[in-house]
C-alpha cells in the first residue's frame, strides 16, 4: 500500500473531524476491572511499540518529532524501562507519557481499550449501530448544553461542557442560540469543557459574526485548510452583542479551538485561567487484537493573520482571574459594556440596578453593630429586628428576610434582587424612616411608628 493511498484513506476517515473530546481518558486508565484482568509481557510490549510508533511516524503532524518519539520509546524498551510493567493499562499510560514527554503534545494518546470507542472517530464514518449508541449517550447529557439562563441585566448565560457533532446535536445548539437571541450580552461558560468535535464550535461561532468570517487555518504536512464560519445559521445572528468566554485550566481541545478563533477576531473577551493548549486535531488508529488505541495529531490550528498557535501554549485570558471568580467578573464587565452602549433610559436604570447588586455581592459592605442598632424598630406594618449582628425585615403577615448590606444605609432584601431597603436617619441619630425601593424606580416609604 503506497503512502499516497494511505494518506488519502486517512483523510477520508477524518473528514469533518476536529478537536475530539477526551474526558473519558481517566476512566480507561484507572478502571480496576481492566487493570487487574489484562496483562502484558515484554514480547507483547514490543509489538505494541511497533504498532504505535508506526501510527505516529505515518500520520503525526511533525515527522521529525515522530522519529524522536520513536527513538525515545525504543531506547526505553531496550534499556528495560518497561520490564516491570505487567498491566496493559499501565503500559499504555506509560507509553503515552513518554511520547508526550518528547512531543509536549497533550493530544498524543495511547489508551488501553477493550472495544473501539466510537467517540474517537468521525460520526459519518461510524456504522449505524455505533451512531445510535453515540447519539443516545450524547442525548443523556443534552449534548453538552447543561444550563441556559438569563442573568440579571438581561445577560445570557450558557454552561456548555462538551462539543458534540452538529449531525445529532445541531438542533439543540440552535435552540440554545435562539434562547439567547434577545440578550444584551452573552457568557459562554467553558470552564468544565474538555473538548469534543470542532464542527460544533464552527456552528456556534457563526452566530457572532454578520457574515462569513475566516476563523483559523488547519495546517497539515502537505496543505492548509481554511476554517470559516457558516454561510447560513438558523435564527438571528448576534454580531454586535458583547460576548464573554469563561475558561479554566480544565478547558481543552475543542473548547480552546472555539475560543481561539473568536479571540483572534477580537469578537470575544476571555475571562478566567490559562488553558492547557491542545491545538492538534487527532485521527484514531485502533488495534483490536492488542486492545490499544493510538490517537495521533495530524494537523494544527493556526491564526490566519500571523500563524500563531495555541498548542502547548493555551488560551491566554484577556481578564485573568481564578476560575471560580470568572462568572462574576464577566457578568459585571458585561453589564458595564451594555451600559456604555444603551441609550434607552429604562434599560440604563435596570442595568445600573443590576450592576449595583453584582458589585455589592462581590464586595460586601461591612456595617458596625452600633449603626445596625439605630435601624431596628417598627415602621408602620414593617418591623426591623437585630439578631447576631444581622438585620431582619418582616412585614405583617409575610415571611421574614435577612437584610444584606450594600452600603452603610442600603440593604438587599433576602434573595429578592428587585427590592432594596434604605434607612433614613432622624434628628435623634436613629432611623426615622425606611424607604422600600423597587427596581423600576418606585419608592414606598414607612416612617418609624
Amino acid at each position: 500500500m503506497n503512502h499516497r493511498f494511505v494518506m488519502n484513506w486517512i483523510r477520508l476517515l477524518i473528514a469533518g473531524s476536529c478537536f475530539f473530546l477526551w474526558t473519558a481518558l481517566p476512566a480507561y486508565c484507572q478502571s480496576p476491572a481492566q487493570t487487574e484482568s489484562e496483562t502484558v509481557n515484554p514480547g507483547q510490549q514490543a509489538i505494541i511499540i511497533d504498532s504505535v510508533v508506526t501510527a505516529f511516524t505515518t500520520h503525526y503532524i511533525y515527522p521529525d518529532t515522530a522519529r524522536k518519539m520513536e527513538a525515545y520509546v525504543r531506547a526505553n524498551y531496550k534499556n528495560g524501562e518497561y520490564t516491570n510493567i505487567t498491566s496493559l493499562s499501565d503500559f499504555a499510560a506509560t507509553l503515552m507519557r513518554d511520547l508526550q514527554d518528547v512531543s509536549h503534545d497533550q493530544h498524543a494518546y495511547v489508551i488501553f481499550m477493550k472495544e473501539r470507542d466510537p467517540r474517537l472517530f468521525p460520526f459519518d464514518s461510524l456504522p449505524p449501530e455505533e451512531q445510535e449508541e453515540l447519539i443516545a449517550r450524547s442525548e443523556y447529557t443534552n449534548h453538552g448544553f447543561y444550563k441556559l439562563e438569563r442573568l440579571e441585566g438581561n445577560v445570557g448565560y450558557i454552561d456548555f461542557r462538551e462539543f458534540c457533532h452538529p449531525n445529532y446535536a445541531g438542533e439543540t445548539a440552535v435552540a440554545a442560540m435562539k434562547f439567547l437571541t434577545h440578550c444584551d450580552a452573552i457568557i459562554f461558560d467553558l470552564r468544565q469543557n474538555g473538548g469534543g468535535d470542532g464542527e460544533m464550535g464552527h456552528l456556534l461561532a457563526s452566530y457572532f459574526f454578520g457574515s462569513q468570517t475566516h476563523l483559523k487555518n488547519l495546517v497539515y504536512t502537505d496543505r492548509v485548510e481554511q476554517v470559516w464560519t457558516e454561510e447560513y445559521v438558523s435564527g438571528k445572528r448576534l454580531p454586535d452583542v458583547p460576548l464573554y468566554i469563561l475558561m479554566s485550566a480544565r478547558s481543552f481541545s475543542a473548547a480552546e479551538g472555539f475560543t481561539f478563533g473568536l479571540q483572534n477576531k477580537k469578537r470575544a473577551i476571555v475571562v478566567g485561567e490559562r488553558t492547557r493548549g491542545g491545538g492538534h486535531p487527532i485521527t484514531s488508529v485502533y488495534y483490536p487484537t492488542l486492545q490499544i488505541m493510538a490517537c495521533v495529531p495530524f494537523c494544527e490550528a493556526r491564526n490566519p493573520e500571523n500563524g500563531a498557535t495555541f498548542n502547548a501554549i493555551g488560551i491566554i485570558p484577556d481578564i485573568p482571574v481564578p476560575q471560580e471568580q470568572a462568572l462574576d467578573v464577566a457578568h459585571q464587565d458585561a453589564l458595564k459594556q451594555v451600559l456604555k452602549k444603551t441609550t434607552d433610559e429604562s434599560k440604563k436604570r435596570a442595568v445600573t440596578w443590576s450592576l449595583g447588586t453584582m458589585e455589592a455581592l462581590s464586595n460586601p459592605a461591612k456595617v458596625e453593630t452600633g449603626t445596625l442598632k439605630k435601624y431596628k424598630g417598627k415602621y408602620g406594618p414593617r418591623t426591623i429586628t437585630l439578631e447576631r449582628d444581622n438585620l431582619y425585615y418582616q412585614r405583617e403577615g409575610r415571611p421574614r428576610y435577612r437584610l444584606s448590606p450594600m452600603s452603610q444605609d442600603t440593604f438587599m432584601l433576602g434573595e429578592d434582587r428587585t427590592v432594596r431597603v434604605k434607612f433614613i436617619l432622624g434628628p435623634d441619630g436613629n432611623a426615622g424612616q425606611i424607604d422600600i425601593i423597587y427596581d423600576d424606580g418606585t419608592v414606598d416609604s414607612s416612617p418609624r411608628s
